[in-house]
């Protein structure tokens, strides 16, 4: 909540060897990394989430993370009109969506995958985000959706709701998803 980002990192790199081998460590680690962004952070994070990925397989939390790392370096890219934005586009899609199909309850790295699809907008994307709105809306669903107090479960009924145009939807869940955010940044 206080995007302490370098306290985090600090924090990681300090435990012993036993600790930093342990998933999750490694994962909000690799968070962190992203977050902060200083030289090099970035790499060092793709590469702490693609060993979790080689020693445990695909999960959707490590590839949630990794899709956010490659989101991040598209942001960053495109801003600077790089060739290479594309690039990071297609891997975090793939990351995203590789998530998602890992393990089709955990809707968020689904709903990730949708936005990328829609914003890349070719075709063969947009087929894909089409494939992919029933399954993250049946995810989020079962979890209680529009009904739900969980801001995530509303923040991502509310994404889907946008992304297919159902104002109706979003203009009922928009002022429950801002009424669940109990932390500022989750506003924003």
């Amino acid at each position: 909540d206080v995007s302490a980002w370098d306290s985090m990192v600090t924090l990681c790199e300090s435990f012993p060897d036993y600790v930093q081998a342990i998933t999750m460590v490694r994962q909000q680690w690799a968070f962190a990394l992203n977050r902060r962004n200083a030289a090099g952070d970035r790499e060092k994070a793709a590469k702490i989430l693609n060993r979790i990925l080689e020693q445990e397989g695909a999960d959707p939390e490590t590839l949630g993370i990794l899709g956010r790392v490659h989101k991040d370096r598209y942001k960053s890219l495109k801003s600077s009109n790089s060739i290479m934005a594309g690039a990071a586009l297609d891997e975090a899609i793939s990351a995203y969506t590789r998530g998602f199909e890992s393990d089709p309850r955990d809707y968020y790295p689904g709903v990730n995958a949708i936005t990328l699809l829609v914003e890349k907008g070719d075709p063969d994307a947009l087929k894909e985000a089409d494939r992919l709105v029933p399954l993250v809306s049946f995810a989020v669903a079962r979890r209680g959706g529009v009904r739900s107090s969980n801001y995530w479960d509303l923040a991502t009924v509310l994404e889907l709701a946008c992304i297919g145009n159902d104002w109706k939807m979003a203009l009922l869940v928009l002022p429950k998803t801002l009424s669940a955010a109990n932390a500022s940044w989750m506003a924003e």
